[in-house]
């Protein structure tokens, strides 16, 4: 792995005058090999566009001189098809993005709610949202689960388990006011109550939250 990671060095650009392309070597992963191709077109594209490059540059400078101020935390769901960047449209330095299957908050210790306080306490991001989305698998597998009286630590890894576990109980309330067969309409339902139910968790958890949004420094949003 020595030689990934003096590679990825050069993954952002910051400081190199020309653009150095990626060797892959062959006993890497090909999803390893992947990451570096697309690095070294990101890369590509930056030379080839002047203006584009030369903003790019300017702006990753700042930042690594100056430090961050994101405008907006964004607790998200781990799940691919959902790039929370891309889906604001936002460059780098704008979202302190914290992933988590479920967009979950669950464990008041250290992780997504530490993180969130870093930056709330540090980074002063005025602003968190908790972001669900459609079709989530965490929240499809909580509302199976709860609906058929299994205990996910039984049925899924030790970890995988305590992440649907934390989901249960907005999973029971929305089986409970859509008291009918259909699943589909009871898991849209839980992603709703999901956020809610985390938002609720990072002001009951954290400290940091409560004294922040007291004070108006910070507002607290659910979206999907």
């Amino acid at each position: 792995m020595t030689g990934v990671m003096n590679t990825m060095r050069s993954m952002t650009g910051q400081s190199q005058e020309d653009v150095v392309p990626l060797t892959v070597s062959a006993d890497l992963h090909q999803s390893v090999k992947k990451l570096m191709a697309g690095n070294d077109r990101y890369l590509r594209k930056l030379a080839q566009g002047a203006q584009e490059k030369a903003q790019e540059g300017d702006l990753r400078r700042r930042l690594s001189t100056m430090g961050q101020s994101p405008w907006c935390i964004v607790v998200s769901c781990s799940d691919s098809r959902c790039p929370v960047e891309r889906l604001f449209d936002a460059s780098p330095g704008d979202l302190f993005v914290i992933r988590v299957a479920g967009n979950i908050c669950g464990s008041p210790v250290g992780g997504v709610i530490g993180s969130a306080e870093y930056g709330v306490e540090h980074l002063k991001s005025p602003v968190l949202m908790v972001l669900g989305h459609t079709k989530c698998g965490a929240v499809s597998a909580a509302v199976r689960c709860t609906k058929d009286g299994i205990n996910p630590g039984e049925n899924l890894s030790r970890n995988l388990g305590i992440v649907v576990g934390n989901i249960q109980a907005p999973a029971a309330e929305a089986l409970q006011t859509l008291d009918r067969p259909e699943t589909p309409d009871q898991i849209e339902h839980a992603i709703k109550l999901n956020v809610l139910y985390s938002m609720e968790q990072l002001l009951q958890t954290s400290t940091v939250m409560q004294q922040a949004v007291r004070t108006d420094q910070l507002q607290i949003q659910g979206g999907i």
